[in-house]
């Protein structure tokens, strides 16, 4: 065989956590259709046959679609995006990954401004659901229709609200078949509080840098945290988080919006993270941020 090489592989079955719900278009534009995308968290190639979407209707798990009845595998970190036309969704999206369709008789009916997201193994056991809405965009869009929602972080719950964000309009409102425009890369931190990115741009309508989050790590588990965030004169811009309970780790964002519901103006903000115990232990940890503007 000349310069050529080939993959061998034995497709597992995925254990729970490795297979993610990745991005999710439920409202396409005129003429347009559905997609779910998945992406394998894990460095096995794991195998699809079998598997099926299905959505929620009146708190019961119903219409549910087998993806294939054939070997379908999916390679370490790899993507898969499900549709019901593959030359459609790519002459919407030309920058989608034509090779990692798979182009399938027939989606859930996932409705347009809200539902749940259904993913179910060979098993008939539920591996992910996630529950979108409309409301989950984001405000300045002057048109959610075509445009999906990416997931930003797979250590992050899926349905933790501040994890899931519009895609970019820099990559045409959706990214089937490849990373997510949205996403930020997963990396334990020594620090307790990390803020990425230190400088954003709100109101730019999706580009990919319009919010920031606020990443957080703690030794213990049982800590609750007040969050706001002040401009550089002490006024109180965003109250961001009042008493939640906080996981060991975990990020929040902010995409710039103040108690008013207006945009930051561009300057400097500090980010005030009040974190306490049921014994009544405190801790206040401060971190900056750049609100940037384009000119």
């Amino acid at each position: 065989m000349d310069s050529e090489s080939i993959v061998f592989a034995l497709p597992l079955s995925a254990e729970p956590g490795e297979i993610k719900l990745s991005e999710v278009l439920f409202n396409p534009r005129s003429g347009g259709v559905d997609f779910v995308e998945i992406y394998n968290d894990s460095e096995k190639y794991l195998s699809l046959k079998a598997w099926q979407l299905a959505r929620l209707t009146e708190d019961e798990i119903s219409d549910e679609r087998t993806i294939t009845n054939e070997e379908l595998v999916i390679e370490p970190s790899g993507y898969l995006v499900f549709t019901t036309d593959s030359e459609i969704l790519i002459n919407d999206y030309p920058k989608g990954r034509f090779r990692q369709f798979f182009q399938v008789a027939s989606l859930p009916g996932y409705n347009d401004d809200a539902g749940m997201v259904i993913l179910l193994n060979e098993l008939n056991e539920v591996i992910e659901q996630f529950s979108y809405s409309e409301d989950q965009h984001y405000d300045l869009l002057e048109d959610n229709q075509g445009v999906s929602l990416e997931r930003i972080s797979y250590t992050e719950p899926t349905n933790n609200t501040s994890n899931w964000r519009s895609a970019a309009s820099t990559e045409g409102f959706a990214t089937p078949g490849y990373a997510n425009s949205q996403a930020i890369t997963s990396t334990k931190r020594p620090a307790e509080l990390v803020i990425e990115p230190k400088v954003f741009i709100p109101g730019n309508a999706g580009s990919g840098r319009d919010f920031t989050t606020i990443n957080y790590q703690f030794r213990s588990s049982g800590q609750f945290a007040n969050v706001s965030i002040y401009d550089q004169n002490g006024r109180l811009v965003r109250n961001l988080a009042q008493g939640v309970l906080l996981s060991t780790s975990g990020f929040l964002r902010w995409d710039g919006e103040t108690n008013e519901g207006s945009m930051a103006r561009m300057g400097y903000y500090i980010v005030l993270f009040e974190v306490y115990d049921a014994a009544g232990n405190t801790k206040i940890i401060k971190g900056t941020v750049v609100v940037g503007r384009d000119f």
